[in-house]
């Protein structure tokens, strides 16, 4: 499980990872700061979101 902050640009920032393996953490942060996600609104203008958890699973082929 990731949790993250998103600002009103859609990057994400503060990210932590919480995995069944610890070692996979850092892949998993470096993998969401790579994401672009679509700002809340509020008043009609994009506004930061706090506390965002986002399920991540690293997959090996």
């Amino acid at each position: 499980m990731t949790f993250l902050f998103v600002n009103e640009g859609g990057e994400p920032f503060n990210i932590r990872a919480k995995c069944d393996v610890p070692k996979y953490e850092t892949a998993a942060i470096q993998a969401m700061s790579t994401v672009k996600y679509i700002p809340i609104t509020y008043n009609g203008k994009p506004a930061m979101r706090k506390d965002v958890s986002y399920p991540f699973e690293l997959l090996f082929e």
